[in-house]
């Protein structure tokens, strides 16, 4: 599944932060894989602050292949489910509801 920062920013926020232990297991996975790294904070200059995160116009563009598998894709897409469900969902929100419940 390709991921821009934006969205593996959001995707870590939409999680679930309570669960079986299934589901923190796989939780922790996911964000072990979606995880900004040094080298993406230095070439695409993301600064992070208290109220939002930033970075260069060339990281609009930037995307990374995360392979999640059948079973983390589930716990995304439930839990986006349930953000739906309870009208939770943010324009923020929508490109990944779009790959990973609609798969528009």
């Amino acid at each position: 599944m390709n991921l821009n920062i934006q969205e593996r920013l959001i995707l870590g926020g939409v999680l679930p932060e309570k669960g079986n232990y299934t589901t923190m297991i796989a939780v922790k996975e996911i964000k072990d894989k979606i995880a900004i790294t040094k080298e993406e904070i230095e070439k695409y200059q993301i600064v992070f602050t208290e109220q939002m995160v930033r970075w260069s116009d060339e990281g609009n563009a930037y995307e990374i292949d995360v392979d999640l598998g059948a079973t983390l894709s589930t716990v995304i897409n439930e839990a986006l489910q349930a953000k739906n469900k309870a009208n939770e969902l943010t324009e923020q929100t929508i490109s990944l509801y779009e790959k990973f419940v609609s798969k528009a």
